[in-house]
């Protein structure tokens, strides 16, 4: 079956524009020599950032943050984020897993966590001072602007919007390694898309989730919010609901009434997506998946 491809060709266009306005903010040069800053903090709405660095230097980030946020309220049609969210930066691992050791024993190994403070009614995000910093808080500030509309959302669309808000606004969701990917597993192993699969997924167990499970959770979402204009509508008004305190049928549900062959449709948009990949020759330059090295 052959794809909708009119707002996949329109969203590789815009992909492909090198004079859009939005530029992405690099993290500054750090010298290593350098003694530890006495903590700050700077605030943009319900952001605060706090950390043993120049707070100054996070201003441009901050603004990025608060733009990509203003992104996910016009593509997924909800307000403004309505819980404060403290991002704490850590220049040391040994500190980073201190800090993350009082909240979950459980976690592995990473440069970037968000925890939902239900006691505080607050969202936490713990974060490395790395090269790689904005990636990573655009990431898990999706979680923060997701949760604090709708926490009991199915895990694989928590992830797969996290994923897709990721890259910086230029990139609007594109996520070439996560295509490579999943190609991989369609050449060697067959794999296609499973809804099913995905809606097993269980929250409790969030820090098992896999690459593969990553990268099939952000196809879902790009092809919700990509494919058609009744596919984004479709998320949209189910989160909508969410917010107004409602409780829609399961999201999973509402895609295959929409789409009874949604896995079709979902596998020919990755091939798709593949294709464009191929035609711009693009290299995968997002930064390694989110472990920590084992510099201090």
């Amino acid at each position: 079956m052959r794809v909708q491809t009119a707002s996949l060709i329109l969203t590789t266009t815009l992909l492909c524009t090198v004079s859009c306005s939005v530029t992405s903010w690099i993290a500054p040069p750090r010298d290593k020599d350098s003694k530890p800053f006495s903590s700050k903090s700077v605030t943009r709405g319900q952001l605060e950032i706090t950390g043993e660095a120049p707070m100054n230097d996070f201003l441009p980030l901050m603004d990025e943050l608060q733009a990509t946020m203003g992104d996910m309220q016009d593509i997924l049609g909800l307000s403004e984020l309505s819980a404060p969210t403290r991002i704490h930066i850590y220049t040391s691992n040994y500190e980073l897993e201190k800090a993350i050791r009082q909240r979950s024993r459980l976690a592995p190994y990473r440069r970037a966590y968000f925890f939902d403070d239900d006691k505080k009614k607050e969202m936490v995000i713990l974060v490395k001072h790395t090269d790689y910093i904005a990636y990573d808080l655009r990431h898990e500030c999706t979680h923060a602007f997701l949760h604090s509309h709708c926490s009991d959302a199915p895990l694989w669309l928590d992830e797969g919007l996290a994923e897709y808000f990721e890259p910086s606004r230029t990139e609007q969701g594109y996520q070439p390694r996560h295509i490579n990917r999943l190609m991989r597993m369609v050449n060697t192993s067959k794999w296609r898309p499973n809804l099913t699969r995905l809606d097993k997924l269980d929250k409790s167990v969030v820090f098992d989730l896999t690459v593969e499970q990553y990268a099939e959770s952000w196809l879902w979402a790009h092809f919700l919010i990509n494919y058609s204009d009744q596919s984004r509508l479709l998320l949209k008004s189910w989160l909508k609901d969410y917010e107004n305190l409602e409780t829609p049928p399961p999201l999973s549900d509402q895609i295959r009434k929409l789409y009874p062959d949604c896995e079709n449709r979902v596998y020919e948009y990755l091939l798709e997506l593949n294709r464009k990949l191929a035609e711009l020759g693009e290299i995968d330059n997002l930064p390694p998946e989110g472990e920590l090295t084992n510099e201090n």
